[in-house]
Formats: C-alpha cells, structure tokens, sequence
C-alpha cells in the first residue's frame, strides 16, 4: 500500500486470470483506513461487520450488502465472531458494456441494500454473490465465463435498485461538502446546458474545474440527483423537442444528429426513455 493524505492505497493482489478478488473475510480482523481503483463489495455470512467510510459507521448484518466505489476511504473494524465474502472488482471489465457509465456512477460514494429494500432484491444479490463464490472456488470448465456473467448481473440488480429508490440506497455526498463547490457546479451546469449539442466528456470538464473524475462524478451526482451523462442527455432531448415542434421539412435522424446524438438508434431510445414516446411521435402531436 502507498500511503495518502487519509488512508493508504491498496494495491490489490488480483488472480493473473482476472480483473477481480474475492476472499473470505474475518470479523474479528482489522483493515486499516485505504482506498482502491476498484468497487469493494462486502456481504457478511454471519455475525456483524464493521465498516467506517469517511467519518461514519456502519453495522452490516448477515446478507447486507455494501458496495464502495472506487477512491473511497474505508476501514475494517474488529466486531466479533464470523465471516463475511469480500469482493473487489476493477471497473475495466464494464468498458465495452455501453451503459456502464450510466450504471456505475448511480452508485455514488457507497450503497448499503439491507432489509429495509425489498425482500426479493436483497435474495437476489445474496444468492448472486453466492454464486460468484462458487465460480471462484471452482475448477469447472469454463469457469471464468460464468464468473463475469455473475459480475455483470450482480451490478445489474443493484442499480436497478439504485433506479428504484435513489434516497434510501444511494448515500451521497453531504450538503456541507458539496456546498463549498456550489459555484463551479453551477457554472458546469449552465456550460453543459449551453453546449449541449456539443460532444461533452466528464473527464474534459472535471479536468477543466480541477476535480480528479472519481470526485467530479460523485459531486455532480450529488448536486443533480443524476450521472453526467443522463444529464447531458436530458439536455439533448429537451433541444430536439423544440426542433421537432418547428424543424417540419428536418428528417429525424437529422434532428437527433444537431441534438448531439451521434446514432439514430440511440436518439430514439433516450428519446422514448425520457418522453414515454419515439421522435416521429413528438413531432406529429406538437409541430406548430
């Protein structure tokens, strides 16, 4: 580990055969304060586990489940007898995945799905990071595909959740904190809102305010209650919906091309995930 300003880096110890390392961990064990370029997912088997994140604590009990994002500082105390599976998974292995980005920043700073969700999500996540055990430890053929496909579905349940009931299961950032970025926020606002249009990148504009992206992202998320792209996106849409009412002798594809969508299959689903309708269908109900 390389130490920083309030916690050490954990360099990971990762299987030569992958982007990941699972483990089982001890209650009765101590982590000291650190921080990774990996999500961290701790569910404890039995007993209490002990994790402080920044300044807070938190109990998990058994088949709670805590995702932490990456850069995060957090620490493992000492909380009695028992187990629990410990998981790190590297975010490279989401790269080629198109709605990654989308997915992982609706995690924010860390997650906790607990009992006070519903019943059936938490089974699901149990039984995956179960699975994922089994995969681990097994010798199987074709072991690591199954292995990844458990990853890809256990990231999948949870952000579904996350869409589900953003207050209860996504802990962000605190006011105090975000309020001493209030004006940088609200200048990349207004700039995201002015240049829409334009091909915008999270990590051009955190570089530009001199935020690292893990910080920007989780900022940004915080103070709008969306990722950066489904801001952006939502910006774009609402510039399409006023060429659609005007632009009659404009194709659509055209429309969504100056909106700042760079496909037309991809124009009509954040079109219909945001309106409820398809372009064409907009434009025929509200061309003036």
């Amino acid at each position: 580990m390389s130490k920083s300003l309030a916690g050490y880096r954990e360099k990971i110890p990762y299987n030569k055969n992958l982007s990941v390392n699972m483990y089982l961990g001890s209650n009765s064990e101590e982590v000291p304060c650190h921080y990774h370029n990996a999500f961290e997912i701790i569910m404890p088997i039995d007993g209490e586990c002990c994790v402080i994140i920044g300044d807070t604590v938190h109990i998990l009990s058994p088949n709670d489940v805590l995702f932490i994002a990456p850069s995060i500082n957090h620490s493992i105390q000492r909380r009695g007898k028992g187990q629990h599976y410990l998981l790190n998974v590297n975010t490279s292995i989401f790269k080629e995945v198109p709605e990654s980005q989308d997915l992982l920043q609706s995690f924010s700073s860390y997650a906790i799905y607990d009992s006070s969700i519903n019943a059936t999500s938490i089974e699901l996540l149990n039984r995956r990071i179960e699975m994922l055990w089994e995969h681990y430890q097994s010798n199987a053929p074709y072991k690591y595909f199954h292995f990844y496909a458990s990853i890809m579905v256990l990231f999948a349940i949870a952000g579904r959740i996350n869409l589900e009931d953003t207050f209860h299961n996504r802990i962000l950032l605190s006011e105090r904190h975000i309020d001493k970025y209030k004006d940088e926020l609200d200048a990349i606002c207004k700039y995201i809102d002015d240049h829409c249009v334009k091909k915008l990148r999270a990590q051009d504009i955190a570089a530009e305010y001199g935020f690292s992206l893990s910080h920007f992202n989780r900022l940004f998320v915080s103070y709008t209650g969306m990722s950066f792209s489904s801001y952006l996106n939502k910006q774009r849409i609402s510039f399409a919906k006023k060429l659609l009412c005007v632009e009659k002798e404009a194709t659509i594809i055209t429309i969504g091309m100056q909106s700042g969508f760079s496909s037309i299959s991809s124009f009509n689903r954040i079109f219909k995930m945001e309106t409820g309708i398809t372009p064409s269908e907009y434009r025929n109900t509200h061309y003036v």
